[in-house]
């Protein structure tokens, strides 16, 4: 395993505060589309509008399509869930400068594709789970936590702020 400390190789986030780790931990559960058609919607959508598709291709993009793109969002999780694992380490006390707990992510910028898929997948999955609209999604960012929808949307605009990080780097 390549140092992280030692490799230009990473995007190297420091002095992230607990509840952006923690929230950063929950990147596969927020991409996770069992129990949510408007989710599974979201993410497997058709080529084309309701009753634009001839039903025989209707068909084929399921059968042929869907498995394929499922397998590489899965497979992008798992790079994910494995990074999250070994580099977002909890900094040694008073580094982050206030005394108070601090995280660091080394984030490997070979899997930075699998990450971007991943925090998109968790962005629309989401929106999707809580039917959240455009203008909640574009409005400005609440700084109190009152509902799951509150904390869905800290969750995506968090995941925003992080892709954008990563393609900056890239």
């Amino acid at each position: 395993m390549p140092d992280p400390h030692k490799d230009e190789n990473f995007l190297v986030c420091t002095g992230l505060a607990p509840v952006v780790a923690a929230l950063l931990r929950r990147i596969p559960e927020a991409a996770d589309t069992e129990g949510s058609p408007e989710a599974q919607a979201r993410i497997h959508p058709p080529p084309a509008g309701p009753g634009l598709l001839d039903p025989e291709w209707s068909a084929e993009w399921n059968e042929w399509v869907v498995p394929d793109l499922h397998g590489h969002f899965v497979s992008a999780l798992e790079v994910v869930t494995r990074d999250l694992e070994q580099y977002l380490v909890e900094d040694e006390p008073g580094q982050g400068g206030l005394g108070t707990e601090t995280f660091t992510l080394h984030l490997p910028m070979a899997h930075a594709d699998d990450w971007l898929l991943a925090l998109n997948q968790a962005r629309l999955v989401l929106a999707a789970r809580y039917q959240l609209t455009e203008k909640e999604l574009s409005g400005p960012l609440r700084h109190r936590i009152g509902s799951p929808r509150d904390l869905a949307l800290m969750q995506i605009d968090i995941y925003a702020r992080f892709q954008h990080l990563i393609i900056e780097e890239m």
